[in-house]
């Protein structure tokens, strides 16, 4: 969320190295409940992805100003890591894939654009959040929630799923699809074309990317466990037999899980490595796959 850990020295360093100078704009951008909350009341306001809406208002800027410091705004490449990446990709998606000519090129390191659930699907954290922070009777909860002391929302915030508690990467406040900003599940918007083939794409993830985020699941140790946790938290509707296919393509074996190529190491559990595996695949390996051969570069 800042540029403590990517301030761009090493990318500009190197670019003027090269003899091809470029020029690093990073921006703040509103994140957890400020920036996706999602619920019905939320959809109704028009306040939704507020996040994404954000980093769009940047891009708007970069075009109009980045020429004041020597760039040129018909050569803009968005760039992002891990969930920086994930919204790079969601830019591609966006109004049906029209860019506006915001950007030429993409970046997109460890992330893809993500299948995003309805907006409806954050309104149990909403009611909590408008629970907890005591604006349950108000006739219009939205206008209560921006009176509430900021100690007192952060506080509720705190307490919500994030990607350390058991549910990992089911996170409680991310994009979500509202109908307008973000139209429909992003990779149903790939599948169908609706996304900018035209700009050029360098995308890639690591090998083990599930693996920190499986530290969550340490206290699952059995197949049962393990299902229950897949079932319940990825896919609810699935079918015992689906779950049967799951289960030979991600076996308990932990010399085939992630970290991979590790035989028997790093199995801090029965089922860790086969959960990292599957995460890995589901939230960074696979987005990409539906990304790839439908981009118009692929690095």
């Amino acid at each position: 969320g800042d540029t403590s850990q990517n301030d761009g020295s090493t990318v500009v360093a190197r670019s003027i190295a090269l003899g091809e100078p470029v020029i690093y704009v990073s921006a703040n951008y509103r994140l957890s409940a400020y920036g996706f909350s999602a619920s019905k009341e939320i959809k109704a306001a028009g306040l939704s992805n507020l996040g994404l809406r954000d980093q769009r208002f940047a891009m708007e800027w970069v075009q109009t100003n980045i020429g004041q410091f020597g760039g040129d705004n018909a050569k803009v490449t968005i760039w992002g890591q891990s969930a920086g990446a994930i919204s790079v990709g969601l830019h591609l998606v966006i109004n049906g894939g029209n860019q506006g000519g915001l950007f030429r090129s993409a970046v997109m390191e460890s992330g893809s654009p993500l299948p995003l659930t309805d907006i409806t699907a954050g309104q149990v954290f909403f009611d909590q959040l408008v629970a907890d922070t005591g604006c349950t009777r108000s006739k219009d909860v939205l206008a209560c929630l921006k009176a509430v002391p900021f100690d007192t929302f952060q506080n509720s915030v705190n307490k919500s799923p994030n990607l350390f508690s058991f549910m990992s990467l089911q996170l409680a406040w991310l994009p979500r699809v509202d109908g307008e900003f973000i139209k429909e599940n992003p990779q149903n918007s790939i599948v169908q074309g609706a996304f900018s083939k035209v700009v050029p794409l360098i995308n890639g993830d690591c090998d083990d990317e599930g693996t920190i985020f499986s530290l969550s699941q340490l206290n699952l140790t059995t197949d049962q466990e393990a299902v229950n946790f897949l079932h319940s938290n990825y896919f609810p509707k699935a079918s015992n037999v689906e779950f049967d296919v799951l289960a030979v393509l991600y076996p308990s074996n932990p010399a085939v899980g992630s970290p991979f190529d590790t035989g028997d190491l790093n199995a801090l559990t029965p089922q860790f490595k086969r959960i990292a595996a599957f995460q890995g695949d589901f939230e960074f390996q696979a987005p990409r796959q539906v990304v790839r051969p439908r981009s118009l570069c692929f690095c």
